[in-house]
This record gives C-alpha cells, structure tokens and sequence, in this order.
C-alpha cells in the first residue's frame, strides 16, 4: 500500500503543478487527493484484515506454485518447461 501511496502522490502532485503552477489551489488539491488517498488505502487494509481476504485465489495460487516447481522460473527471465 505504501508504494501505490507514493506513486500516487508523485503523479498528483507532478500533474497539478504542470497543469496550474503552484498556488494555494494547487496545494489544496494535493492535500485533498492525498488524504483521500490515504483514507481508501487505511480502509481497505481494515476491510481485508477483517475479512481476511488475501488476494489470491487458492486455485490459482496452487497451479502457479505448480508450475512454479515444473519450470525453472525462478532463476531465469524467461521460463521454459522443465523437458
């Protein structure tokens, strides 16, 4: 959550200062979005911990790990069947 945070911040505020110079609107802007932001990032992480919803899918999560273990990925750029 911290990385999308900071790039959000680095987009906003390289956006708003090139369309509108800085001003106090501009500021207020940046404010504004970031707290707003930063608010959606807080409740979500509360939703997914009360949830307990990790992302994965467990399907998904087990074929990727088998294939995973059947290649050799991990070391290379690009993954070829392990024949």
């Amino acid at each position: 959550m911290l990385a999308a945070i900071i790039v959000v911040a680095t987009t906003v505020i390289i956006t708003l200062l090139l369309l509108d110079g800085w001003s106090s609107k501009s500021l207020s802007a940046i404010i504004g979005i970031m707290i707003g932001v930063i608010l959606a990032g807080g409740v979500a992480v509360l939703a997914g911990e009360l949830l307990h919803i990790s992302g994965f899918n467990t399907n998904d999560s087990e074929t990727l790990l088998l294939v995973a273990d059947n290649t050799d990925c991990m070391s290379k750029v690009s993954c070829s069947p392990g024949y």
